[in-house]
């Protein structure tokens, strides 16, 4: 099949987007408690997803609140062992911080988690703030990602909405690609 580079760039330029919803499916989202020297207990969440090329790499966020110290939210980043029962993470970047008065957050420098059927447990450390603890969470669902296209971010639905969402991504594909040729005078040839 012949292409001219009308379509080359339509495809180029909406697979992008199809390729980040359909991955968006993939990743899971837990959430629980993390005890630390002080505060004390804090609300946590985690969303994971897997890489495209290595399932065992994640990248991630995660999110921290405590309604005495304050919010944050990091990206993270990290492998899961051979067996998918350990979970070894970092945070790469912190992207949100609003300490409360008298408090300061930071990063982790590890996240040492164990996946024992529904609970992902284990500990954090952060030299940064002289901090350790532990962390109990729990699989989300469904799972609640966001997805960012250029500088929209889309919250997904829950996966009973999916199916639409994919037939009105393909439908906008398809318009948009009618359109560009009945522009173009371009004509698609199949060698079928």
């Amino acid at each position: 099949m012949r292409l001219n580079r009308t379509y080359a760039l339509a495809i180029a330029l909406l697979a992008p987007g199809a390729v980040s919803v359909a991955r968006a499916a993939d990743c899971e989202t837990w959430s629980g408690n993390m005890t630390d020297r002080w505060p004390g207990d804090a609300t946590v969440s985690l969303t994971l997803c897997p890489d495209e090329e290595d399932a065992d790499f994640v990248t991630g966020n995660f999110s921290y609140v405590d309604e005495r110290a304050g919010t944050a939210r990091s990206t993270v980043i990290g492998w899961w062992d051979e067996t998918h029962s350990h979970l070894t993470l970092s945070d790469e970047t912190i992207v949100e911080a609003h300490a409360l008065p008298g408090w300061r957050l930071c990063a982790s420098d590890s996240y040492d988690l164990d996946l024992d059927g529904e609970t992902l447990a284990g500990s954090f450390n952060s030299d940064e703030c002289e901090d350790w603890g532990t962390i109990s969470m729990h699989p989300v669902t469904p799972a609640r990602n966001v997805i960012t296209i250029g500088e929209v971010e889309i919250r997904d639905e829950p996966p009973s909405r999916w199916p639409f969402a994919a037939a009105g991504l393909a439908a906008a594909c398809a318009l948009a690609l009618f359109v560009l040729r009945r522009k173009s005078g371009a004509t698609i040839v199949s060698d079928l």
